[in-house]
């Protein structure tokens, strides 16, 4: 895997264009062999102007490991950190010479940082403070970059100028790791890892990139990631009970056997319980939800999500606010003992139930139950051919109440 630096220069500026100060600067990216290049789109135009708010402002994809500027103590880029825009534009400049141009900026309101690198075209004269007057007074025209440069167009790292590339740190290599009989912490980096915990209540931890985590025997502490640049992890809890949280990315989440405790976290997982009574939370986004056999709490969270319980008596909990969303309940069943839980504070007259044909969603000729509640008019759960059912079982403060009635 690559460590790819591109050098560049590095200009403090007061008010869009004094210089206060001067020197180099360094873009390092770590990047998997397949992938070295970045592609963007342009968020807003740049004025056309000279050093400072001249390039379009960009939203760049690329898929790092870790990307950050400056020479001693770096600042996080993809994904940045919030401290710097990213601009890609084209410099036509003195004698017929033109480059194109990655540039960081940043504004405290009183100065400006600001980083350039050349990503293709004639690389930059070395900068200083004898030359960079006439290098400003050279410049032609500023403009939105085409081409092969173009927005959406794949642009390779490792071909821009003033560039070196060497192994990956070992820090950024995948770690495959294989515990024993006693319980074990084991923690990935920011490589795509497979960790598996063996028995023993295990502690695993994949931290970002797309990680394959599994539990095995024991009660196991499960955690994909918890920052941005964490991707789709897979967990498996094996036996026991295991607590599980996702984290950021799309993730796919199996507690296997034992009573589990899953959390999604940020993104549109996929939550499934397994044997035995789980308690399982989508958390952000819409997911989707499978209790499996046993009698499961299923909180499907912000978003709208698709829940399957499973066999066994489980319970649906709304939280009672909009941002919770609407939940598709595709097997609600109350002859197994499946009810309904609302979170808020409400009375059985605040609450009627719809029915009406959604094509695609169920058996032909049975209507879908829509649970209304009735203050704000927002669905709660939808349950799919729920009109066949003899009984929808609500719980409001512990009291269970038969919304057909």
């Amino acid at each position: 895997m690559p460590y790819i630096t591109v050098n560049g220069s590095r200009l403090g500026l007061a008010g869009g264009t004094s210089l206060t100060d001067i020197g180099g600067s360094a873009l390092s990216v770590a990047m998997p062999d397949d992938q070295t290049t970045l592609s963007y789109t342009i968020v807003s135009a740049g004025d056309g102007g000279a050093l400072q708010n001249a390039l379009p402002e960009v939203e760049i994809e690329i898929r790092a490991f870790e990307a950050s500027v400056g020479f001693v103590n770096g600042v996080d880029v993809f994904p940045d950190d919030g401290r710097y825009t990213t601009h890609i534009g084209q410099v036509d400049w003195g004698q017929g010479l033109s480059s194109t141009v990655l540039q960081f900026q940043a504004d405290n309101g009183f100065q400006s940082d600001n980083l350039f690198f050349v990503l293709a075209g004639d690389p930059f004269p070395g900068f200083s403070t004898l030359n960079i007057d006439a290098f400003v007074a050279s410049i032609i025209s500023v403009s939105a970059a085409s081409g092969a440069y173009g927005p959406g167009q794949p642009i390779d790292l490792s071909e821009a100028p003033n560039t070196f590339i060497r192994d990956l740190p070992a820090e950024f290599l995948p770690r495959e790791l294989t515990g024993g009989a006693a319980g074990e912490l084991m923690e990935g980096g920011v490589a795509d890892d497979f960790i598996d915990g063996g028995a023993g209540n295990d502690t695993l931890r994949g931290l970002d990139g797309a990680d394959t985590l599994i539990g095995g025997a024991g009660d196991d502490l499960i955690e994909g990631g918890a920052t941005a640049a964490d991707l789709r992890d897979v967990v498996y809890g094996g036996d026991g009970d295991d607590i599980i949280d996702g984290g950021y990315g799309n993730d796919e989440l199996r507690g296997d056997a034992g009573n589990d405790d899953i959390a999604g976290g940020f993104g549109a997982d996929t939550v499934i319980g397994g044997t035995g009574d789980d308690t399982l939370t989508g958390s952000a986004f819409g997911d989707e939800i499978f209790g499996g056999d046993g009698f499961d709490f299923i909180n499907g969270g912000f978003g709208s999500d698709r829940v399957n319980g499973g066999v066994g008596g489980d319970r649906f909990f709304h939280l009672g606010i909009a941002d919770h969303g609407n939940d598709w309940i595709q097997d609600y069943d109350a002859s197994q003992g499946d009810v309904l839980v609302y979170g808020g504070s409400a009375t059985r007259s605040q609450f009627q139930v719809n029915v009406t044909t959604t094509p695609t969603a169920g058996a032909d000729g049975v209507q879908e139950a829509f649970v209304i509640y009735r203050p704000t008019g927002q669905i709660l759960w939808a349950l799919v051919d729920g009109d066949g059912q003899d009984a929808i079982n609500l719980s409001l403060g512990g009291q269970v109440f038969d919304l057909t009635v």
